[in-house]
This record gives C-alpha cells, sequence and structure tokens, in this order.
C-alpha cells in the first residue's frame, strides 16, 4: 500500500505544478482518509518509508541530471517505539519533497516518481526496501536504467518461484522489478519493459498500480516513464477499496502526470486546479500507458 505520483513535464509551469504535486502527497502520506476507512481507523498514514527518482533537464532535452533517493528509518529489533520511525520517515519525506521541488523550479523538463509506502504486516522493512526500485536492464543496444514504484499487492510466492529466490526476504515489488528487469534482458528496451510490465499483471494480488523509469545509454534519447493499471474486480464490490486504489490522472500546462485518489484531496491547498484530475478507466486487464511531454498514450 502506498500513495505514489509519477509525471512528466515540459515546460517550466509543468514542473512547478509537479512540485505542488510532490507537495499534495506529503500531506496525503501524512493523513489518509481513503485508508482510515479502509482499514477501520487502524492506519492513517504511509509512513513507512519514502524513495524517489528525479530525472530533470534545464535545457529542452540532454544532458540529463538524475537524482535518486529513499529511506526508511526503521531499525528492526532495536525500535521500541512503534510511532519514532513513521514520525521520522514523515520528517524525512517532507524535507526531500521540498529539495526536490526546488530543482523542479529550474527545470524545463522533468519526469518524476515520488513513492510514501505502508508496509504489509510480514513485509520487510528498511532503506532497501523502499520504493522505487532501481534494476540495470542489459540490452543489445546498451544498459537501460531503470527504477519501480507499485502500489497494491502481488503473489510473491510465484515471483520469487520463478526468480530462485526466498518471497520471504523480499518485498513483492522488489521481486516484480527483478521480474521485469529479467524478461527484458536481450530485447529492445522499452517496448520489451511495456510488454513484462503487462505481463507483471499474473501475479496481482489486490492491485496493480506500476510506474517505471527509464533511462538508456543513448545521450539524445528521452527518458521512458510507463504506468500500469490493473484493478481486480473487487473494484464494484468494495468501495472504499475503490476509493483508496482509485487512479487519477493529473493535466495541465506543461504536465500530464499519474496521482494517487488521496492527492487530489490535498491538490488544492497546493495550488493544483481540481478539474486537472481525471480517474483512469479501467477494463477487465492492465491498461499500460507511455507518459511523455506531448500526453498519454498507449503503450500496448
Amino acid at each position: 500500500m502506498c500513495r505514489l505520483i509519477a509525471g512528466v513535464s515540459s515546460n517550466r509551469n509543468g514542473s512547478r505544478q509537479l512540485a505542488m504535486l510532490a507537495r499534495a502527497l506529503v500531506d496525503a502520506a501524512r493523513r489518509d482518509p481513503y485508508l482510515e476507512r479502509l482499514t477501520g481507523g487502524k492506519a492513517r498514514s504511509h509512513c513507512h518509508g519514502y524513495g524517489y527518482v528525479l530525472i530533470t533537464s534545464h535545457t529542452r532535452g540532454p544532458p540529463w541530471r538524475v537524482r535518486y533517493e529513499k529511506f526508511d528509518s526503521y531499525t528492526p529489533g532495536e525500535d521500541r517505539d512503534p510511532g519514532r520511525a513513521c514520525r521520522s520517515n514523515l520528517e524525512r519525506l517532507e524535507e526531500a519533497v521540498e529539495s526536490v521541488s526546488q530543482t523542479l523550479l529550474g527545470a524545463e523538463r522533468a519526469y518524476l516518481i515520488l513513492h510514501a509506502r505502508r508496509a504489509g504486516r510480514r513485509e520487510p522493512r528498511g532503506t532497501v526496501h523502499a520504493h522505487p526500485y532501481h534494476e540495470t536492464v542489459h540490452t543489445r543496444d546498451g544498459p537501460v536504467e531503470m527504477w519501480l514504484a507499485h502500489n497494491g499487492g502481488l503473489k510473491k510466492d510465484e515471483l520469487a518461484g520463478e526468480l530462485g529466490v526466498e518471497a520471504a526476504s523480499y518485498t513483492d515489488t522488489g521481486l516484480l522489478a527483478a521480474w521485469i528487469a529479467r524478461r527484458a534482458e536481450e530485447d529492445k528496451e522499452d517496448k520489451k519493459i511495456a510488454k513484462a510490465l503487462g505481463e507483471g499483471y499474473k501475479h496481482v494480488k489486490s492491485a496493480y498500480i506500476v510506474a517505471v523509469l527509464t533511462l538508456a545509454s543513448k545521450p539524445s534519447q528521452d527518458p521512458g516513464l510507463l504506468l500500469a493499471v490493473g484493478l481486480p474486480g473487487w473494484k464494484e464490490k468494495e468501495a472504499e477499496r475503490a476509493d483508496y486504489y482509485r487512479p487519477l490522472l493529473y493535466r495541465s500546462d506543461g504536465i500530464f502526470a499519474y496521482a494517487s485518489s488521496t492527492v487530489e484531496i490535498y491538490g488544492e491547498n497546493h495550488g493544483l486546479e481540481k478539474k486537472g484530475f481525471s480517474e483512469i478507466t479501467v477494463g477487465k486487464g492492465p491498461k499500460i500507458i507511455r507518459l511523455t511531454k506531448d500526453g498519454p498514450s498507449r503503450a500496448l
């Protein structure tokens, strides 16, 4: 479970609004009414770690600058105060987003994935397990850097079995990132990654909302941002779960971005227009979307 944004900006106004989305996510991580309703009041914050990857340009294209950071203050076996790590993570998230926002305010173009985590009770914790995960995909045309973040739940045993590792030592998202990287090896990076992203839906348990950012070794090639949205059949049956996972697209001058549902609640507090948000319609299978400076399009 998490709160997530993933977006691309094509001018300074778009980059400024991407910073606004990031600040709204901080508020959503701190208090999420959809999470409270879904858990019957047992949880209200996404405070089990955060992470982001930010790729920016101060011109209309390359060179690209990459910033990648993730953190979880939790120390297994040492935290006697369960709220300490939560408070620390939210404070660090706010600091990180302010730094990211300052960079975005000077960027002509930008790509961002930002994630705030709520870990399952049996899921591993710590900085290594915060999202987004990083993998290098080795293709015929050179290495491709890939970062992946996910909201939902996957069948860990299936993924771990295909990868030949122990499921308990990994998060479901970490396994998915490794699985997609392996599937994408020995082929051209973007369409192969998009295809593997679609195929990963067979491992879905609760929801499949995945953001993937790639940067190829060719200096002239733009970064790539892919989004997978798949919601199983419970969507019509469980209103609380549907509200929590409701996928949104934010669009305005110079920006196209995915946003978790709670981000919309806090968006106006940071200058975002409510009319900029719209729901992403999803059918029986996953929808694979490519977000570019020119707008969203089907990737498959």
